[in-house]
């Protein structure tokens, strides 16, 4: 009696222990992916790498501070890169998944951001 029980229980956990496969291909998950580009001056900041709807790379977008920019993709990684002729103005990026930032960077003139938003 107690080997059955002893079993039934052994069954039991390894049961509720087991990890459920997700249905849904990794390569096929989609995210939501906001980039929110600030500048302590009012100036012009060239805006590139970023992807659009299509996954098409978009390069010397002219922005100004408080831009944003929201996308829906499938890719495993999202870039952007962030120019401007001032050297004294500080360059600040932050991108969100699913609305949680992931990733925030600063920096004078230049700012170059990779985040890698999928892993196996």
């Amino acid at each position: 009696m107690n080997k059955i029980i002893c079993f039934l229980f052994c069954l039991l956990c390894s049961l509720s222990f087991s990890s459920c496969k997700d249905d849904i291909d990794i390569d096929e998950q989609e995210n939501t992916i906001t980039y929110k580009v600030f500048a302590n001056e009012d100036e012009y900041i060239s805006v590139s790498d970023i992807r659009d709807e299509k996954g098409n790379t978009v390069n010397g977008l002219l922005v100004k501070s408080g831009w944003e920019h929201t996308i829906k993709t499938k890719e495993w990684d999202v870039y952007i890169i962030l120019r401007c002729e001032n050297p004294k103005t500080l360059l600040t990026v932050e991108i969100y998944k699913n609305k949680k930032l992931i990733d925030r960077k600063e920096g004078n003139s230049y700012l170059n951001l990779h985040k890698q938003i999928k892993s196996r």
